[in-house]
């Protein structure tokens, strides 16, 4: 649709130009409109290229940032078993220990540092949700950017 369009716009000026060959006026008003278009098409060129380059210079830092984001997640995903590990053999050598072998109870122990680690095991699973909803949202704010881009070029060559 949009080629017939142009097809027949073009045909038109062609006509017009054959019209106005001799007149000199018409000839120079036509030049002028011309250049006026090639202006337009060049400041609507220069308008997508700077944007283009935004979109690419933020999609860049997402995805910088999203790459942090998932390194930091596995490192506590690591610490995390690490921990985990930890705390197994802990809770199998306290399992191991009689009352008689510590002048200190080895209930409290046991259970402050049970405690303590089951702390620490919330918290670091919170930090991970939400680490993961962040992963998530900047994803989708890449995907919503990308999604923005195409169409923006595809407006401008429509308008082409």
């Amino acid at each position: 649709m949009i080629i017939l369009y142009k097809f027949v716009l073009c045909s038109d000026r062609l006509t017009q130009m054959t019209k106005t060959y001799n007149d000199i006026e018409a000839v120079n008003r036509l030049l002028e409109e011309k250049e006026r278009d090639l202006e337009l098409a060049a400041r609507i060129g220069q308008t997508l290229l700077t944007k283009n380059q935004e979109l690419e210079t933020k999609n860049e830092g997402l995805e910088e940032h999203l790459s942090a984001v998932v390194d930091k997640v596995n490192q506590l995903k690591h610490e995390v078993i690490l921990k985990d590990g930890l705390l197994q053999a802990f809770t199998e050598y306290e399992g191991g220990i009689s009352p008689s072998d510590d002048s200190l109870s080895d209930d409290s122990l046991h259970s402050s540092g049970v405690k303590s680690l089951q702390k620490k095991c919330e918290t670091l699973e919170q930090e991970n949700v939400k680490l993961k909803l962040e992963t998530a949202q900047l994803s989708a704010d890449t995907y919503e950017l990308e999604e923005k881009e195409s169409k923006l070029v595809n407006d401008c060559l429509q308008q082409f």
